[in-house]
């Protein structure tokens, strides 16, 4: 009786050891866990800023201030100090630069087409006309009905994170030494600057074209 009841209590005690390892198993086995991967979008920006050389109404200089308005008082073969000048933002993306501007015709009339020409001055500081498909020059018609013809910059301005970058396109003007000045009074000269990021848009065209483009009227 003592025999059986031995080896009963020997079967239980193996059978709890069992369930004891198998449990010991389970709570054995290998872990890890990773570290969390964060991915954080930026988008970057593209910031630009236009003004020019405060002057007198005689197209002097006056003092270092930069301004957004000048007045001019139109006088036969007198020559004017007008600066428009871009600047790209540092921080700012690599970008394409644009610069429309709009002359008043009764202003076309009396500028002396030999000395400080606008177009002139354009070219030689790298502007070229953004142009059409039928090669007619780009224009831009602000919300004041303003109607901008649009140049761009020849080359790209790269991305900075250390300074401002400055962008100039024509510095004078001239009226002609025989205009009949009396049919300008009133008349403007206005400037607007556009940048586009160059980031997968391969040309200023592709650029204008997906950014500043206006649909026809």
């Amino acid at each position: 009786m003592k025999s059986k009841l031995a080896k009963i209590l020997c079967l239980v005690m193996g059978a709890i050891l069992l369930v004891t390892g198998t449990v010991a198993v389970t709570l054995a086995y290998l872990q890890d866990l990773s570290a969390t991967v964060t991915n954080t979008m930026t988008i970057g920006k593209v910031d630009i800023d236009l003004d020019e050389a405060k002057v007198t109404e005689y197209g002097v200089k006056s003092g270092t201030s930069r301004v957004k308005e000048n007045t001019y008082k139109l006088i036969p073969g007198q020559e004017y100090i007008k600066d428009p000048t871009i600047k790209v933002i540092k921080g700012s993306e690599e970008c394409y630069v644009f610069f429309g501007i709009a002359i008043d015709s009764k202003l076309n009339n009396v500028l002396d087409k030999t000395k400080n020409v606008i177009a002139t001055q354009l070219s030689t500081n790298k502007w070229l006309p953004l142009q059409n498909t039928d090669k007619s020059q780009v224009t831009y018609t602000d919300t004041d009905g303003t109607v901008y013809n649009i140049y761009y910059n020849e080359n790209k301005v790269a991305a900075n994170t250390s300074a401002d970058q400055s962008i100039k396109t024509f510095e004078k003007f001239s009226v002609g030494p025989n205009a009949n000045v009396s049919g300008a009074d009133e008349a403007t000269i206005k400037v607007k600057a556009f940048a586009v990021q160059t980031a997968n848009l391969s040309t200023p065209q592709i650029a204008w074209e997906n950014s500043f483009k206006q649909s026809a009227t």
